[in-house]
């Protein structure tokens, strides 16, 4: 049974004193992740306007946290070794203490530019609902620091981790992400942003588009062309034509051919990140079936498909645990061990307020 007010109090257990979320509470989880913080954070909104305060303070946590990078922010120009490559210590991070907000550790996949995309998105969406975070001049600086910053590092040309945080190619989940977030914060006014810094980036997207990467990944056995994280250029994004993302909804929920082979991401308990992933797999050798169908309902409920989006929905609360947990994803026909996972207890709970009342009733009442 879906129980709104537990999942959220499970949530709010990772949320700290000064506002951060750490993604789950375990050893390896315990930090704050930008883009996990993010969609905590933004899961406010959705909730009405008395958590407007929480809202608020949540962003106000990664304007500190770039606050603290502002060094990093002010002296990059296109960082590169002696053989041109990008410098990824060099570049803004996305995991932080979420007390001290400083960098945990800089050997590993930190270049991720849809976490600023996200964070530039967010701003914006909520200034055009009248719910301003800026706090100050320093804080309108970070904004254009942070479109200087995806000039210099060559957003639309140059890999980067990408939202799993692995090898470095380019993706149209994060290219799409800072168009996304540029082309929002520059219709706000709320920086300067070039047209041509939005125009190269539309235009390396379409010509990634309908793959999420047509780069050969440092993993041969790893297959980019179809990838769950283009969902979020859907939602919350918006920024591919409804053609386009019909067809990558479809070769996610009903799979699509590769080198003569098909493939389909959607599990008994999930939906694979996108085919050959290792992380977690289960010892069938079968990989981590992630709880992504809170993110279609999302996305069907927007498109006022009720019933698919129920069905989505229905699917993955089935898989709640009696605890009110959310699991990141089943290994070996169970939750691992990132239970609770703060960054789906939120899509479940956007997922759940986009339903019409009579509809929540009925979930609820299951």
């Amino acid at each position: 049974m879906f129980d709104q007010a537990l999942i959220l109090e499970n949530m709010e257990h990772l949320r700290q004193p000064n506002g951060a979320f750490i993604a789950a509470p375990t050893h390896d989880y315990s930090a704050l992740w930008i883009r996990d913080h993010l969609f905590m954070t933004f899961c406010y909104y959705y909730l009405g306007r008395a958590h407007d305060e929480k809202l608020i303070q949540g962003l106000q946590v990664i304007f500190n946290v770039f606050h603290t990078q502002r060094h990093k922010l002010e002296r990059i120009m296109h960082p590169r070794d002696s053989q041109g490559k990008l410098i990824i210590p060099e570049l803004i991070h996305a995991k932080y203490d979420p007390v001290t907000l400083h960098e945990v550790t800089r050997d590993w996949g930190h270049h991720q530019l849809d976490a600023t995309g996200l964070f530039l998105y967010i701003v914006a969406d909520l200034d055009q609902k009248n719910i301003s975070v800026l706090r100050d001049k320093g804080d309108r600086e970070i904004l254009q620091l942070l479109v200087f910053y995806l000039h210099n590092v060559q957003y639309w040309r140059e890999p980067d981790n990408g939202m799993w945080e692995e090898c470095l190619i380019r993706r149209s989940s994060s290219i799409g992400a800072v168009v996304g977030g540029l082309s929002y914060i520059q219709r706000r006014g709320l920086a300067t942003v070039p047209i041509e810094l939005i125009t190269k980036g539309r235009n390396e997207l379409h010509r990634i588009l309908e793959w999420e990467s047509r780069d050969r990944c440092a993993v041969a056995h790893h297959d980019h062309t179809c990838d769950a994280a283009q969902l979020f250029l859907i939602w919350p994004f918006n920024i591919i034509d409804r053609d386009t993302a019909d067809l990558i909804l479809s070769r996610i929920i009903n799979g699509y051919h590769h080198n003569g082979a098909y493939r389909t991401l959607i599990q008994p308990f999930g939906i694979h990140r996108y085919w050959g992933d290792d992380y977690r797999r289960s010892k069938n050798d079968i990989s981590a079936q992630w709880q992504w169908e809170f993110l279609l309902a999302i996305i069907y409920a927007q498109r006022h498909d009720y019933d698919a989006a129920r069905m989505w929905f229905q699917r993955a609360a089935g898989r709640i645990t009696e605890q009110g947990y959310i699991t990141e994803a089943f290994t070996d026909e169970g939750p691992n061990d990132h239970t609770p996972l703060g960054w789906n207890h939120a899509l479940a709970l956007i997922a759940f307020s986009k339903f019409p009342r009579e509809l929540q009733e009925k979930i609820l009442a299951q």
